[in-house]
């Protein structure tokens, strides 16, 4: 089953224009002589119904890595960034009167 023939023809007409022959939201409104608004409900509702019909052919999404995680992998960036500079300042060498 061709789930771009279980389209609405005026949502399927958008989908095509927008998606297919490369035309803006405006451009698609001006072609088929409707307000940009609708065109853009459409165009969003063409985009949702196919992505919902071909879900099982897209890959997997790994899932959003959690807030904490996101904190966690800041401060051991910023821990590496001051490292680098505290390791990049000259010290004297042990032992002498710098």
């Amino acid at each position: 089953m061709n789930a771009l023939e279980n389209l609405p023809p005026l949502c399927k007409r958008v989908f095509i224009l927008v998606r297919y022959e490369g035309m803006t939201i405006d451009s698609a409104a001006a072609e088929l002589g409707i307000p940009r608004r609708l065109c853009r409900r459409l165009a969003n509702r063409a985009f949702g119904d196919m992505q919902a019909k071909l879900k099982h052919l897209l890959p997997a999404v790994t899932p959003v890595e959690s807030r904490e995680d996101t904190l966690r992998l800041r401060a051991v960036a910023r821990a590496k960034r001051l490292r680098l500079v505290v390791n990049t300042t000259r010290r004297p060498p042990v032992g002498t009167d710098g």
